[in-house]
């Protein structure tokens, strides 16, 4: 009698146990899981009743590159949410008093994989936390895509520019309206060598060596510059381009390397620069290069934000060669690497290439 006393309590414990183990994988969330969230032992815990009871109506979309994007309503009187990617916590985000809906974004996925949501909603009652059931797992797969450039050029002259992009799987567009400059079309921006920056731009007279000026294209690549910086979409500036940049954050312009010249005195063919060591170009090129001139302006004065990262070293006017925003990822060169790329440009097209993937996987 005693023995099959023995055998049905084992066989009652046996079922509770069993019963909780399904219990918690159905919920997607152990006592385990609760501990590590508040340090609480697990009899501290409790199932509340509506609201939190409900399930979290949970959606999911990816987004280029490698992104996914969760989103559900508040559940009221919820504290905290934790999100979880197939099956294991990854994340507890505030709610943050907000009664609008939520959004989530799981980001570094791998392409082609697809991967699991879900969601679940908490309540702290003084030490105890109070849990709603887990969303249904929404799913996804990661996709990934190549940036989409744009260019502004007075003239579609520019061939070897979108070739180099274009090797390395980008899109690129030329464009030469402001109306085309929209950052949500498009990843990054351009702007290529060109003629003379109107000085009326920064408040001076033409210097005799100066000119012709194209007042009107200055102002579209300006503001196009302006639209994507503020959008905090990358942007490339080679030769012209790098001094445009400058202008649109307030720099100034040196019109003539040799200021006492009646003509444009151009520099051109390879000369030497040395580089900043914490600059993108230094940590491109190294601390020295050599690099393809032909210029007769550069950067002055740096505008807002602009900082001089690369100087010419071999000119009896020691001029700024390249240029970076402190926080944001914009660059440029007074350098061609449009030219004999195979000798010093193929790298800086690839590294923006880099900087373009990354900021799209933010």
């Amino acid at each position: 009698m005693q023995a099959m006393r023995k055998k049905r309590l084992h066989y009652i414990i046996c079922g509770g146990l069993l019963t909780l183990c399904l219990t918690l994988l159905m919920t997607g969330c152990s006592q385990a899981d609760l501990q590590q969230l508040t340090g609480a032992g697990p009899r501290q815990f409790g199932v509340s009743d509506l609201p939190l009871g409900t399930t979290i109506e949970l959606s999911c979309q990816a987004e280029f590159n490698n992104k996914a994007v969760l989103t559900w309503p508040h559940v009221e009187d919820t504290d905290i949410y934790r999100v979880y990617r197939n099956r294991k916590y990854i994340d507890t985000i505030s709610a943050g008093g907000s009664g609008g809906p939520l959004t989530y974004t799981d980001r570094g996925l791998r392409t082609g994989r697809t991967y699991s949501y879900q969601v679940r909603a908490y309540q702290d009652l003084d030490g105890t936390y109070l849990y709603s059931g887990c969303s249904d797992p929404v799913s996804m797969k990661a996709r990934f895509r190549h940036p989409r450039i744009l260019m502004i050029e007075e003239e579609e002259t520019h061939e070897v520019i979108p070739r180099e992009f274009r090797r390395f799987g980008c899109d690129i567009t030329s464009a030469d309206k402001l109306k085309k400059s929209d950052p949500d079309r498009y990843d990054a921006l351009v702007i290529p060598g060109g003629g003379d920056v109107d000085p009326d731009l920064w408040g001076e007279s033409a210097h005799p060596a100066a000119g012709p000026f194209t007042p009107d294209m200055d102002r579209i690549q300006i503001r196009a510059i302006k639209r994507f910086a503020k959008a905090g979409k990358p942007v490339f500036g080679i030769c012209r381009g790098s001094q445009l940049i400058n202008v649109a954050f307030g720099g100034t312009m040196i019109q003539n390397l040799y200021p006492d010249a009646a003509e444009p005195t151009y520099e051109d063919g390879f000369h030497t620069v040395k580089n900043q060591e914490d600059s993108w170009v230094g940590r491109i090129y190294g601390t020295k290069a050599s690099v393809y001139f032909h210029h007769h302006q550069a950067v002055r004065d740096p505008g807002d934000g602009i900082r001089i990262t690369s100087w010419s070293t071999d000119h009896p006017y020691r001029h700024a060669e390249a240029i970076e925003h402190e926080s944001l990822p914009i660059y440029g060169v007074q350098w061609h690497p449009d030219t004999y790329t195979g000798r010093q440009g193929n790298e800086i097209f690839k590294e923006f290439v880099k900087v373009c993937l990354e900021n799209m996987a933010r």
